[in-house]
């Protein structure tokens, strides 16, 4: 509910019905919310009704004299008065919860990715550190496209004047700052240059690298372009000598390492790849065929 508030700018009013925006002059026309409160059944009638006075309306169901809207007040309230430390306190009482039961009425996968996001990064840090160690079920909601123009200011990216409605980001696919971008130029020395993650990324993966004997993490990884970034590269190999994976596992570890699930067009679909290598293991055949997802070999996979 909040989260939507953080946009809104002073100024705006209702007057007779509609909503004045009353832009200063060179600006664009702002976005005003309102809280309102909706009977059972009702919330898409009061939305329309809203939006017709070209107010976005924060809606709350009816109960007890607005008693939704005081609790929610309060709890928010709670959390920024803390900080930090506030948003700790949600990675704390969520990161054992499985994101599949959050809902509408009660979004703490919302609050969590709120929390994560924090550019100090200590939310981040407790997750990727917490014990137990949070389910691997966490990256689906950290992969959803979740943010949009209104968002890029809370990691430090500079909007264009005119916003893009078109844009949505998640965690861990999101844009760079300026100071952590390549730069724009017409030579350089590898084949793909990657931006320089910030410490809200690098907690992501360290959480990942506590993840090495999951069969969905390595299906991810593939399912993503299979080019593990530099980063995170160093962190999945550290991980590999600290801690130890089943065999098979580590075995498509170093493949992952080694640039060899990078998958286009292949002999073999690398869902179909793994079971067969879970079943056979690494037959000389299947060597070749996971050789064929890296267009930079073009012969069987040499684990030595």
């Amino acid at each position: 509910m909040l989260r939507r508030l953080q946009h809104q700018r002073p100024g705006s009013a209702i007057h007779d019905g509609c909503f004045s925006r009353g832009p200063n002059v060179g600006e664009s026309p702002r976005e005003g919310f309102a809280f309102g409160s909706y009977p059972k059944g009702k919330e898409a009638e009061q939305t329309d009704e809203w939006m017709a006075k070209n107010v976005t309306p924060i809606l709350y169901r009816e109960h007890r004299h607005h008693a939704h809207l005081h609790r929610t007040l309060r709890e928010w309230a709670e959390t920024y008065r803390d900080g930090v430390s506030g948003k700790e306190r949600i990675v704390v009482q969520y990161a054992t919860a499985r994101p599949l039961a959050s809902t509408k009425q009660d979004d703490y996968v919302g609050r969590m990715l709120w929390a994560l996001s924090d550019q100090r990064a200590l939310p981040a840090k407790r997750f990727a550190e917490f014990d137990p160690l949070p389910s691997l079920d966490w990256l689906e909601p950290l992969s959803e496209k979740r943010f949009h123009h209104e968002d890029l200011a809370r990691f430090g990216v500079q909007p264009n004047f005119g916003k893009d409605d078109s844009l949505a980001f998640n965690l861990v696919l999101r844009p760079t700052p300026y100071a952590r971008a390549p730069w724009m130029t017409l030579v350089h020395h590898s084949d793909t240059e990657a931006s320089l993650w910030d410490e809200v990324m690098f907690q992501i993966a360290r959480w990942l690298a506590r993840h090495l004997d999951s069969r969905e993490l390595i299906l991810w990884v593939a399912r993503h372009g299979g080019v593990l970034h530099t980063q995170f590269a160093m962190l999945l190999a550290a991980a590999l000598q600290e801690r130890k994976p089943s065999p098979p596992m580590r075995t498509l570890w170093r493949l992952a390492l080694s640039g060899r699930l990078q998958s286009h067009a292949s002999r073999l679909d690398f869902y179909d790849w793994i079971r067969t290598f879970e079943l056979d293991g690494l037959t000389p055949t299947l060597g070749c065929n996971c050789a064929s997802y890296s267009p930079h070999t073009c012969g069987c996979v040499n684990l030595s």
